[in-house]
């Protein structure tokens, strides 16, 4: 929204959208490693932590008191939906892919939430959109994802806003039969407890 607001060439801009398909399932054990050593290069961890953050990636589920495993895989390395620690992971994995797509595009005009992500391009053709949609499906085959992609976007609705380059105007976005969710904010709630909702609900969102 921040660069939306500050724009002054949206009309000679397009955005392209895209979807990673099944992003939790997909990330593999080599997905993971390869994001784990983009971030030793950036940031340091310790042996300890890279123990307990791979540690962390075996399965917790079971049934008739044996480990639930992937399909087609041998061992139980998952990343598991729904909980603080697998979205920490899918946050690796994003800023693993962003540097991937930087080292093409302006990593200024590239946005991913999880499995969804946004590109703005200016002066671009239908021609050389196309050609940037081939080289980004590639990228994303190169890491081990698939992904659904639209290119040549004027007006598209990405998480929670609407964005319109023809209008130049943003708004609030809300899917079909969606509940708002939102703390009172006259609730006497400790920062740490409002800190902690804010995260249960985005991991459920």
């Amino acid at each position: 929204m921040n660069w939306f607001s500050k724009s002054n060439q949206k009309g000679n801009c397009s955005f392209i959208q895209l979807d990673i398909k099944e992003f939790y399932p997909s990330i593999t054990k080599t997905i993971f490693n390869d994001a784990l050593n983009f971030a030793k290069m950036h940031t340091k961890i310790g042996r300890d932590e890279i123990r307990i953050i791979k540690h962390c990636r075996k399965s917790l589920l079971f049934s008739g008191n044996e480990a639930w495993v992937k399909k087609n895989s041998s061992n139980c390395f998952d990343v598991t939906m729904g909980s603080h620690d697998g979205a920490e992971i899918c946050e690796l994995v994003g800023l693993f892919i962003l540097d991937t797509l930087s080292k093409k595009l302006n990593k200024n005009d590239i946005g991913l939430y999880r499995d969804d992500g946004l590109i703005v391009l200016k002066d671009k053709n239908g021609h050389e959109l196309d050609k940037i949609r081939k080289q980004i499906i590639q990228d994303f085959k190169a890491i081990g994802f698939q992904i659904d992609i639209n290119i040549n976007l004027k007006i598209i609705d990405f998480l929670d806003v609407t964005f319109n380059l023809l209008e130049n105007l943003y708004k609030p976005y809300k899917k079909l039969n969606s509940k708002i969710v939102y703390i009172n904010t006259d609730f006497n709630h400790s920062p740490e407890v409002i800190k902690h909702i804010h995260i249960f609900l985005l991991t459920k969102g």
